[in-house]
């Protein structure tokens, strides 16, 4: 009898816990702090390289930005990189200016977009390795 009790106890426990483990019971009836407002958050990334002293864009990159652009409720953080073939100066500067040029055409796209915009000069970037150093990170976190 106490064999069957305890099997009893362990196979409702072993019940119990896959009802907690499963995210559709558990998201369906309480997907956020019961009586609270519940928003999703999507963050999407998207990498624009450029060419050495490069900071005009081109159609297929202008392309680009429009389907980021387009996201609503959206902000973006627009980030510049630099490779380290310049001095420290110049490859600021050009880091700036991309950031700043690829921000203002969110805002042609999207004028009521909020964006922060930053220059990071030759600072790393491991989204820009590839390229050399030489890109803009735009950052669109997005909340429903």
């Amino acid at each position: 009898m106490k064999n069957f009790r305890l099997g009893k106890i362990v196979l409702v426990a072993t019940l119990f816990t896959s009802l907690l483990s499963s995210s559709a019971n558990a998201d369906a009836k309480y997907p956020g702090t019961p009586g609270g407002n519940v928003s999703k958050t999507t963050i999407k990334t998207l990498v624009i390289s450029f060419d050495r002293d490069v900071a005009k864009l081109s159609n297929a990159q202008l392309l680009q930005i429009l389907a980021v652009a387009k996201l609503k409720n959206t902000t973006f953080k627009v980030s510049g990189y630099a490779s380290q073939a310049g001095n420290a100066s110049y490859s600021m500067n050009i880091s700036k200016i991309r950031a700043e040029s690829i921000a203002k055409q969110i805002k042609e796209y999207s004028p009521k977009a909020k964006i922060t915009t930053q220059g990071y000069g030759t600072l790393k970037n491991s989204a820009c390795k590839k390229y050399n150093n030489r890109c803009v990170v735009i950052t669109a976190t997005t909340k429903k």
